[in-house]
């Protein structure tokens, strides 16, 4: 995710530069005015991906996993200790039920994402965890 964030301000940087460079070569100066503002607004977007990339790369754990990452195994160690009827939902797929726990909610809220994102990421995880890949 962090590199994702990276990726991102440099595109904006490039795309800051590439409409300052546009400004530059504009004779008509509502045209050139408009560049510039597009290059600031761009600049702006380059500086807040770079500060999200900052900002995950210090919001880590002990165990050096996102705390996102951190939660969604703690569901699935807990489902697996619930029994067999908490684990089903996650087993089959079932994004509609597994988006309904508490546990789930209360990650989407903390995260600022929906339920079913979440439910989706726990699916997932749990997926490639049986088949023996890297979590995602």
């Amino acid at each position: 995710m962090i590199a994702v964030y990276f990726e991102e301000a440099e595109a904006w940087a490039r795309r800051a530069a590439r409409n300052d460079s546009r400004a530059d070569m504009s004779r008509n100066r509502h045209c050139r005015r408009t560049m510039l503002a597009m290059a600031e607004q761009a600049d702006a977007l380059a500086g807040r991906a770079a500060l999200l990339a900052a900002a995950e790369s210090e919001m880590q754990t002990k165990s050096g996993l996102h705390p996102y990452r951190a939660a969604l195994f703690f569901i699935l160690r807990e489902s697996e200790k619930a029994g067999p009827k908490s684990r089903a939902a996650v087993v089959t797929g079932d994004v509609a039920e597994v988006s309904q726990r508490q546990t789930v909610r209360m990650l989407a809220a903390m995260f600022d994402k929906s339920n079913h994102a979440v439910a989706r990421d726990l699916i997932n995880t749990y997926r490639a965890l049986e088949d023996g890949d890297p979590a995602p």
